[in-house]
């Protein structure tokens, strides 16, 4: 047998072999990975994440998303972003009612008894799906947060009904179809909602 290693003994190792930058800022990887004789060859495309800045005083007309010209409304943010994703959101109220869909991280700059999403009694304050929202108090809507998987963190949920609606889930309402769907719910405050 020319040219083929035998081995009675396993043989491991990883090999990297190049490393790229591309055009919109993420990176190719390149290497070799091997457990036994032979191997797996892989190529990865790691892609840089953006922050998104929302800030009251932003403008959703003439802010491009940057910490010096934010936009105004946390949902132009999230449209703007991507999975992997930031969406960095200075103190203020906001009133308006989100919806995140997709692995973008939701994300307060001085916590949630600075930063208020008020859902303005219109519809229910937030719609997730697969992100993850983290230190934010939410309150005033049709129901809180109505979760279809994802991450809720260090948030304060009060003061939303769903009386009118006939909805279930005043606080939070959260619908699971497997493991993709679980909401994982950490130091979060429910209070007064009904």
């Amino acid at each position: 047998m020319t040219g083929v290693q035998t081995c009675a003994l396993p043989i491991y190792w990883d090999k990297g072999y190049s490393v790229q930058q591309t055009t919109d800022g993420g990176y190719i990887l390149t290497g070799c990975k091997s457990c036994y004789v032979g191997g797996d060859v892989w190529l990865l495309k790691v892609k840089a994440s953006n922050i998104w800045h929302v800030a009251t005083t932003g403008s959703d007309v003439s802010g491009d998303g940057s910490a010096d010209n934010p936009y105004a409304t946390i949902q132009a943010g999230i449209d703007a972003s991507s999975d992997g994703d930031t969406v960095l959101v200075a103190a203020g109220t906001y009133v308006e009612n989100i919806s995140i869909s997709g692995v973008v991280t939701l994300l307060s700059s001085s916590g949630a008894g600075s930063t208020i999403i008020d859902g303005g009694q219109n519809a229910r304050v937030v719609l997730l799906n697969q992100g993850t929202i983290h230190g934010f108090t939410i309150t005033h809507g049709l129901g809180g947060i109505k979760s279809d998987g994802g991450q809720i963190v260090n948030c304060f949920i009060i003061n939303n009904s769903t009386e009118t609606t006939g909805e279930d889930g005043g606080g939070i309402y959260a619908s699971h179809y497997g493991t993709v769907d679980t909401t994982f719910i950490t130091n979060v405050t429910i209070s007064q909602n009904y």
